[in-house]
């Protein structure tokens, strides 16, 4: 993660910038440093600014949110 920078983040094409997106979500809610979760959730944030979300894209992403955090619970 310390390689992947926001510059990284604006060449990808939308449907890639989305998988990556996933990924960061995966990374950050299996994570247990602090860092590492708000780098990967910044990083998200930034790709979903950055492109043209369709709200099916983002009904998964928050799925997969949803998930862990009701497995923690």
């Amino acid at each position: 993660l310390r390689e992947f920078h926001g510059e990284h983040l604006s060449v990808l094409e939308d449907s890639l910038a989305v998988e990556c997106a996933k990924l960061l979500i995966r990374i950050a809610t299996t994570s247990k440093t602090i860092a590492t979760i708000n780098m990967c959730l910044h990083y998200t944030l930034h790709i979903c600014n950055s492109i043209d979300l369709k709200q099916d894209t983002w009904d998964e992403m928050t799925a997969l949110l949803n998930v862990k955090r009701d497995e923690k619970w």
